[in-house]
């Protein structure tokens, strides 16, 4: 089937309809008729931000690239996907952590010491850890201080944690046009269905 924003939101409000998305009613029609004259490249271009609108509840924006330090950034990003859950994931005793021996994030000798031969280094890695249901966890972020960018694995090891201690996921997308990205969280069913979709749409260009 040829794509396009018509045949594309239809696919995803009737993703919504299965499983029951809290969805903002209220912009659902706008968003239609917007979508209707849309090629499949100009939606996917528009996907992260109408997300936000259609599920203001359970989605949000954040930016791709950040000025402030891992350990003041990602706490914030972290806070922002546990409230995603709608209470049902609320941890205490959160911290991170850096970690493969590197003190102090911005520390000029560290980062010499791990830049490449085109100046640019892999990054630090950190640690989170937060206690959940009496027990203490520990997950890895790989890359998290990678030059100021956000690391993927925040949502790759949440979800990890997820697969044993709850009933939804998060989906984060990444934009097309400014690499910012949305992140939401959804019952496992909706995840897979959502995520598969998306990932349909993406191929569908090359196609």
């Amino acid at each position: 089937m040829e794509m396009d924003g018509k045949t594309m939101f239809q696919q995803l409000m009737a993703c919504v309809e299965r499983h029951r998305l809290p969805v903002a009613a209220e912009r659902v029609a706008e968003l239609e008729l917007k979508c209707e004259s849309l090629e499949a490249m100009d939606m996917l271009f528009l996907l992260p931000d109408m997300l936000c609108e259609l599920f203001p509840e359970i989605a949000i924006t954040h930016v791709d690239e950040y000025e402030s330090s891992p350990e003041e950034i990602y706490p914030v990003l972290f806070d922002s996907y546990c409230e995603l859950t709608g209470g049902a994931f609320e941890p205490q005793n959160v911290e991170f952590v850096q970690v493969d021996g590197v003190d102090d994030v911005g520390d000029e000798e560290d980062e010499e010491d791990e830049e490449d031969e085109d100046g640019e280094g892999d990054g630090a890695d950190l640690e989170l850890r937060f206690t959940w249901q009496g027990q203490a966890q520990q997950l890895l972020l790989r890359g998290a201080d990678c030059n100021g960018f956000y690391s993927m694995s925040l949502a790759d090891e949440l979800n990890k944690f997820a697969e044993a201690h709850l009933a939804g996921r998060w989906l984060v997308i990444e934009g097309l046009e400014d690499c910012d990205y949305t992140g939401i969280y959804l019952p496992v069913a909706a995840y897979a269905e959502l995520d598969k979709m998306v990932k349909d749409w993406l191929e569908s260009l090359d196609e």
